[in-house]
């Protein structure tokens, strides 16, 4: 399963591409962190997965993630700042 549609979404700072694609956690990371000093480790994703912070889809063993749908987890449990 493979959207190949991206979307481009404009920041303050820069510009960043987030795909449709389901990916990876490895490959996700950097798509939704992509200043590498604030990325979090693959262990700590994998807690949030765990902790059911972030989504994910299981396809027999292996996990997947969609950058998107992660960036709209994460952003919102933002507290403060501009929403």
């Amino acid at each position: 399963m493979r959207a190949t549609k991206n979307l481009t979404q404009t920041t303050d700072a820069s510009a960043e591409t987030i795909t449709d694609e389901l990916l990876d956690a490895e490959s996700t990371l950097p798509l939704v962190f992509p200043k590498e000093k604030c990325r979090p480790s693959l262990r700590t994703f994998d807690r949030w997965r765990k902790a059911k912070i972030i989504p994910s889809i299981k396809l027999g063993s292996l996990r997947y993630f969609s950058p998107r749908a992660v960036k709209s987890a994460l952003l919102a449990r933002q507290v403060g700042g501009v929403k």
